[in-house]
């Protein structure tokens, strides 16, 4: 059987139904589009989960190598028994070699411990160090 052709600025009718070429009805229509709404809201509250996650990231991120920067001063300062708990949180299995103890710093803090050279961090005495030298001094 030969479906209905649309004409421009016809809709072909059933009661008071709309069918599209006579297999999609009004109500198919509106259910389906209030499913995708519904999808559409749950992705956007997604986003914005993402979004302020993302923020709180940076944050606690920003607060943790904040708190690391003043590690030194702030095991200085502390009482004994909190010493005894820093050091337990962050070494593992120390080991006296003659005189000096060996310790073997725990994950993720032996990161920080590796980091702490920051020569990989700083830049290198290079191009861009010689082009800003050679460009302020044609400045002056």
């Amino acid at each position: 059987m030969a479906q209905p052709a649309l004409i421009a600025g016809s809709w072909p009718t059933t009661g008071s139904k709309v069918e599209i070429a006579g297999r999609i009805t009004e109500s198919f229509y509106n259910n389906k589009r209030e499913e995708y709404r519904d999808k559409q809201k749950l992705i956007e509250e997604k986003l914005v989960n993402l979004r302020e996650a993302d923020e709180e990231y940076y944050l606690t991120a920003t607060n943790i190598l904040k708190v690391a920067n003043r590690a030194p001063e702030i095991f200085e300062s502390s009482e004994p028994e909190a010493k005894r708990q820093i050091l337990k949180i962050l070494l593992q299995n120390c080991v006296v070699n003659d005189a000096t103890i060996v310790p073997t710093i725990r994950s993720p803090f032996s990161t920080f411990a590796k980091g702490a050279s920051r020569t990989a961090w700083l830049p290198r005495l290079g191009s861009n160090f010689l082009l800003s030298r050679n460009l302020d001094s044609k400045r002056h």
